[in-house]
């Protein structure tokens, strides 16, 4: 058996999304990464509140976990049932959060660019689950023009992905706080770091 890396022909990669001048930081995943997102709260929370970046989650959104539909809200509000600890944690990321984008329903798909500067691609821990994901979320991340910080656990470290090289890798919710931070504030690095990731996706991962 053999499993083939993804891969994402030149031709198919996005126009960038240059945004509006403000840094965005953010994540994308499903909520498969329940856990892992709490990894990236303190790197998010601390982006926002000491350097003022946009905060974007893309298909998960931990400050509205149940994604309830307007009409099943009451006075805005979800009914779902939850613990106190649970509705806590739904409203730390209330406050952390900015802006939310929803998966694209599959029969309107076309490949878009993420509007992201910077995005976290954080793995709790290193078991039978993580350790078969793939490394897409860092794919669609360079191809969208974002320096990535990545899990050093999992596929990252053995798909090409080098921390200082074409990223920066974390382990522990204080390294992901120490990268986003140290990205924010150094752009010739973000430059540098997104720069050889492209030629890295372009030069190994391409259609050829």
């Amino acid at each position: 058996l053999f499993v083939c890396r993804n891969h994402i022909p030149r031709s198919a990669w996005p126009e960038r999304d240059e945004g509006d001048g403000r840094l965005r930081v953010g994540f994308m995943g499903s909520p498969s990464h329940v856990w892992d997102i709490n990894m990236a709260y303190p790197a998010l929370h601390d982006a926002r509140a000491l350097t003022g970046a946009e905060i974007v989650m893309v298909g998960y959104n931990p400050a509205d976990p149940d994604d309830i539909p307007d009409e099943y809200k009451v006075n805005g509000e979800d009914v779902q049932i939850r613990t106190e600890k649970s509705r806590l944690y739904r409203d730390n990321w209330r406050g952390v959060v900015d802006r939310h984008i929803k998966w694209i329903d599959p029969g309107e798909y076309r490949r878009a660019s993420l509007p992201l500067d910077i995005g976290l691609a954080p793995i709790s821990t290193a078991n039978d689950f993580t350790l078969g994901k793939s490394d897409a979320k860092a794919l669609e991340y360079t191809i969208s023009g974002a320096a990535c910080i990545l899990s050093g656990a999992g596929i990252y470290g053995a798909a090409g992905w080098k921390h200082e090289v074409n990223c920066l890798m974390a382990s522990t919710p204080e390294d992901y706080a120490h990268a986003v931070v140290r990205l924010v504030n150094a752009p010739k690095l973000r430059y540098e770091l997104v720069s050889a990731a492209q030629e890295m996706v372009a030069n190994e991962r391409n259609e050829l």
